[in-house]
């Protein structure tokens, strides 16, 4: 997974996340669930948007943290493939 070309994920200082389209203008609050569920889904994928432009936090989840169920993390990644949030490297 990777974050979608235009888009912006920045991590709150409290907690949670905001995603920005720099193209589109559009702007999604996700609270802090989501925002580890995001964080997950970007960490299986080195080299990220995010992770070079440093708009995920160094603290992200670490390969100690415990997973989330797999089902919870599918579901996310399709809506936020489905909503132009994230790209899956794996599909072409």
């Amino acid at each position: 997974m990777r974050i979608a070309p235009g888009a912006t994920l920045t991590r709150l200082p409290h907690g949670g996340a905001v995603l920005v389209n720099a193209t589109t203008l559009a702007l999604t609050e996700c609270g802090e669930p989501e925002a580890v569920l995001i964080d997950h889904l970007l960490a299986d994928a080195p080299g990220t948007a995010a992770e070079a432009t440093g708009s995920r936090p160094a603290n992200g989840p670490s390969p100690a943290a415990e997973h989330p169920p797999l089902p919870l993390l599918r579901r996310m990644a399709e809506q936020l493939i489905e909503s132009g949030w994230l790209l899956d490297d794996r599909r072409s």
